[in-house]
């Protein structure tokens, strides 16, 4: 749709070079918590995230077949940005 090539990467914080947030490590502990917590109820192909602030889980194959929309706006303006 765009003409572009689209690569998704996820860089972690050792790559990047920076060092996590007081919030990011807060956030991945609560993740952690929420992971350990199904694995001992026994829950297996569960994703842990976050929802308005909550963590959250979802089945796996939910996840999976949840289709993301493509933001025409969002890529105007870091088009925009961008050049």
């Amino acid at each position: 749709m765009t003409g572009l090539e689209v690569r998704v990467s996820t860089l972690g914080y050792i790559q990047r070079g920076g060092r996590p947030t007081a919030r990011t490590r807060i956030l991945a502990s609560r993740f952690g918590h929420s992971a350990m917590d199904l694995f001992h109820k026994g829950k297996t192909n569960v994703l842990v995230g976050i929802t308005d602030g909550s963590v959250s889980t979802m089945p796996i194959q939910q996840a999976i077949k949840h289709e993301k929309k493509f933001n025409d706006q969002t890529f105007k303006v870091l088009r925009t940005l961008s050049v």
